[in-house]
């Protein structure tokens, strides 16, 4: 088993970017001893406007990860976005902003698909409404997430400690039938 960790799994976004920390001997389902926040932004329409939200998100993460806690492990659900969407550089910088001052504080953050957490925490990912269904799964096994970007900050968590090497879940349809008929 690997050396204690304190993991962090982020989805970032400029309208409300969020994060979820978990302990590596975090016993599944116990939801009261997980971490997580979002923060709602304003839209912005100058360029120094801009700037200021990109350096208020980065202060936000670099205080849930340092401040609040101490980061050992830190993963970013990737981009996304179609080729062609206008939010491309914006979301672009902003992921550029976070990973440096990250770095600054000593930890490399690792880049995960998306589709790969979902694949994951669901085993099996839905072709259309993939972020609902991890949301749905997530409640039904009683998370306390207020919006699914922290659902999906749950997502990337869960998915950094599998590959740290710790114990990761899966919330298979069939899983979640048995943990609701036990209770």
């Amino acid at each position: 088993m690997p050396p204690p960790a304190i993991i962090v799994g982020l989805d970032l976004s400029l309208s409300r970017p969020a994060a979820c920390c978990i302990d590596s001997d975090w016993e599944i389902g116990n939801w009261k001893t997980v971490s997580y926040v979002s923060w709602k932004t304003a839209p912005v329409s100058s360029l120094a406007d801009r700037h200021e939200r990109l350096c208020w998100i980065r202060d936000r993460v670099l205080e849930f990860c340092f401040d609040e806690r101490d980061a050992t492990h830190i993963w970013i659900e990737g981009y996304a976005f179609a080729a062609q969407s206008s939010s491309v550089t914006k979301l672009a910088e902003l992921g550029g902003v976070v990973r440096v001052a990250l770095h600054e504080h000593g930890i490399d953050a690792v880049p995960v698909p998306s589709t790969s957490c979902r694949k994951l925490l669901l085993g099996k990912v839905p072709r259309k409404g993939a972020k609902v269904a991890v949301q749905r799964a997530l409640y039904d096994a009683g998370a306390p997430f207020d919006d699914d970007d922290q659902c999906d900050a749950m997502a990337v968590v869960n998915f950094g400690l599998s590959e740290l090497g710790y114990t990761a879940m899966t919330l298979t349809r069939d899983a979640i039938e048995t943990k609701v008929v036990s209770q």
